[in-house]
């Protein structure tokens, strides 16, 4: 009877172990920027809590408008809010695994490659420097805010 009883407990066991690792694995995006900032707050000025890299598996905890609530499959200690627009429900390549160069991955999302990019320049007269230029340059949390502030723009958020 002790033999049944140790057998129950274990499937059981066994079976509870393999829900909770199917309902976490339901919940598993990718970051799909090169550098996701997490926040301690579902807001773009919040204080940040962790950083987290293209390609990093993130299980969805809470979901908040467009922000998930999410921490890194790896290292549960890293945790925070993300814009949902940071993460993707699709398997990304890790940054490490591809051969493509930056300059191949912005011509990518341009939808172009390099030999188009070229044929289409030299066919129309048209010049990428200034779009290469602007896709180079990138502006801080705190640069953002005090222009907002400053322009007495509204940010639609809280600003902390």
């Amino acid at each position: 009877m002790k033999f049944i009883n140790k057998k129950i407990i274990l499937l059981m066991s066994v079976f509870l172990l393999s829900l909770s690792l199917y309902a976490k694995a339901k919940n598993i995006m990718y970051v799909a920027v090169n550098s996701a900032s997490l926040k301690v707050k579902a807001s773009k000025f919040a204080k940040e809590s962790a950083i987290l890299e293209y390609g990093t598996a993130a299980i969805v905890i809470d979901e908040k408008g467009d922000w998930y609530f999410i921490c890194d499959s790896n290292d549960e200690t890293k945790k925070g809010w993300i814009p949902s627009s940071a993460l993707s429900k699709k398997k990304v390549l890790a940054s490490s695994s591809t051969t493509a160069d930056a300059n191949e991955i912005a011509l990518a999302g341009k939808g172009f490659s390099s030999s188009i990019e070229s044929t289409y320049a030299k066919e129309f007269n048209v010049d990428y420097s200034d779009v290469d230029y602007v896709e180079s340059q990138s502006v801080s949390d705190k640069e953002l805010q005090s222009f907002i502030v400053e322009g007495q723009l509204n940010s639609g958020e809280d600003n902390e």
